[in-house]
């Protein structure tokens, strides 16, 4: 399973651009923002606004929205599989 999620991750992204080649949206409620896409440096597009360097404390709500985010859709997979 984890193997096949490495090899999707790779197809969705583009690495000669930096950039995800397919849309995402991942709510971070702290922020009360949206993620939309991202570069592999480390930058972030939020929905409606330019490309920025998140803060430190920007990162962790980031990290930490899309740590439960995984959580919930490795449940449903679980769910939807049994």
């Amino acid at each position: 399973m984890e193997l096949t999620l490495q090899r999707a991750w790779n197809d969705a992204v583009d690495w000669d651009n930096h950039s995800i080649c397919n849309p995402m949206k991942l709510y971070v409620e702290s922020m009360d923002a949206v993620v939309v896409e991202f570069t592999r440096d480390g930058r972030v597009r939020l929905e409606g606004e330019d490309w920025s360097t998140p803060t430190l404390q920007e990162r962790r709500a980031i990290i930490f929205a899309a740590q439960q985010e995984l959580a919930a859709l490795t449940e449903l997979i679980d769910v939807l599989q049994s």
